[in-house]
């Protein structure tokens, strides 16, 4: 099945978004405002007594929220936030409750909020996105419920779905997305 293979090539792009590259007029505030859209968490009550930092009382804990990992705080929240739009791309498989048409909106923000270099191969790999949603619900697969095993003609619908992710434009606009990514933020497959 295509399915992880689809997964692995909207995890690619998702983490290109991240937004590491490009100057304060190319995206950065609209990256923002849509990792802000994106972002439902701050309506959630924090009742795991997690202060986003390791060790106890001691004085000697670290702040997790103070590790430069991926370069710069851009890079953190658009990981974030891809990450949430990547649970549509998944749900899709395991027959989560995801919303697929909010996912599809985020990426697409995101997208149009990413760096030029990379901005056109996102807006490319969203549309593909958007169309696989599209198809996908409409050929009633989205229906199947959670736990229920797929038939062999909807596992046949969902591989033909995935084709569209075969094509070359498509794979050549993932692959300089992740060369970008790599490069931009320091981050290997």
């Amino acid at each position: 099945m295509r399915g992880p293979r689809f997964v692995a090539m909207f995890m690619i792009g998702a983490l290109a978004l991240a937004g590491c590259g490009g100057d304060d007029d190319d995206g950065g505030e609209a990256l923002d405002e849509a990792v802000d859209a994106g972002d439902s968490s701050e309506d959630a009550p924090d009742d795991t007594g997690d202060d986003g930092s390791t060790g106890d009382d001691d004085g000697d804990d670290v702040d997790l929220d103070d590790i430069d990992v991926f370069g710069s705080e851009e890079c953190q929240d658009a990981l974030t936030a891809m990450a949430e739009a990547a649970a549509g791309a998944t749900s899709a498989f395991t027959g989560g409750d995801v919303d697929l048409d909010d996912s599809v909106d985020q990426l697409r923000a995101y997208a149009d909020a990413a760096p030029g270099e990379i901005r056109d191969d996102l807006q490319l790999i969203a549309d593909a996105y958007g169309q696989w949603v599209e198809a996908y619900q409409e050929s009633g697969l989205a229906d199947i419920e959670a736990g229920e095993i797929p038939s062999e003609d909807d596992l046949a619908a969902l591989e033909d779905l995935s084709e569209s992710f075969d094509d070359e434009e498509f794979q050549a606009a993932s692959e300089r997305v992740n060369e970008w990514f790599t490069t931009e933020c320091g981050v290997e497959e």
